[in-house]
């Protein structure tokens, strides 16, 4: 991708992420974010999306292999994953900025329809987290789209349109017929998404492997040999990353204890949380719940 569109994106990014985290500005669907720490540990629960570095950088560990998301480097992730990622370059005069756009999986499907996007294409496995380099035939329509957040008067009639183009860009990508599958319903990525929709909707409770075969119609192997494949952890590996992921949000938003976010978010023992929580972030999670508690 050209560096002036680099250059224009960060600039657009930078006025439009006013405070530190995730910033929602006019359009619907993007989100600017912001960090000025290197260091600084960004677990998050994605819902299907593309994040694209424009300053800074960051680390993302997906299974044993952690990915250097650079400048002009971009996540696509096809379906609701936890993902941890560590800022690796940011300061407060140079921060970290990334472009966020969700995946709507019901315009990809019409537009795949439409019989102008090879149902063939890359021979990549299906998974939930592509690292990539942005092309121009992908950054020229995210630049447009952004730039209207300077443009607000004409986001109305024009955002849909550079929507529309940027979802069919992304389906002529290396890994876009996993998401045109996702949308038409096919495949066994289509299947682990909905036992991964479940244990999203559901992780605070206690979960059986074998309902989770059934809502992917497969044998209990199956799924496990599928989901693994796919997101690189096994369901109840899932589900403890959900809980994690959620309760440290709920210390920090809530300004709640540890032992209170344990309960919440569906553990009976406080001791296996500690243990989980520490091994997950690096820190206790009373340590934690104290910083945030500080800092309200």
């Amino acid at each position: 991708m050209k560096k002036s569109t680099i250059t224009a994106l960060a600039g657009i990014v930078s006025r439009h992420a006013h405070t530190i985290g995730s910033n929602q500005p006019a359009i619907q669907g993007l989100t600017c974010i912001r960090i000025d720490t290197q260091g600084e540990h960004l677990p998050e629960v994605y819902n299907p999306c593309i994040c694209l570095v424009v300053q800074g950088a960051k680390a993302i560990t997906y299974g044993q292999s952690v990915y250097a998301c650079n400048v002009g480097h971009y996540m696509t992730i096809p379906v609701t994953m936890p993902i941890i990622g560590v800022v690796t370059e940011a300061s407060p005069e140079i921060p970290y900025l990334c472009l966020q756009v969700e995946i709507d999986l019901a315009m990809a499907g019409e537009i795949f329809l439409t019989g102008h996007i090879s149902s063939h294409g890359s021979k990549q496995a299906a998974r939930s987290l592509f690292v990539d380099t942005m092309h121009d035939d992908l950054g020229e329509p995210l630049l447009r789209l952004a730039k209207l957040l300077d443009a607000t008067e004409d986001a109305d009639f024009l955002a849909p349109m550079y929507l529309r183009e940027l979802c069919y860009r992304l389906l002529k990508s290396s890994h876009g017929r996993h998401i045109a599958h996702l949308a038409m319903h096919e495949g066994n990525l289509q299947k682990v998404s909905r036992v991964i929709a479940y244990i999203n909707q559901k992780f605070k409770e206690t979960l059986r492997i074998d309902e989770l075969a059934d809502i992917a119609e497969m044998s209990i192997s199956g799924l496990h040999q599928r989901f693994k494949e796919i997101t690189t952890l096994t369901p109840m590996q899932f589900q403890k990353q959900l809980r994690l992921i959620e309760a440290r949000r709920y210390m920090a938003l809530e300004g709640k204890g540890a032992a209170e976010a344990a309960y919440y978010v569906g553990y009976e023992s406080a001791s296996q949380f500690s243990r989980e929580y520490s091994r997950m972030f690096g820190n206790s999670p009373l340590r934690d719940a104290g910083g945030y508690q500080k800092a309200l």
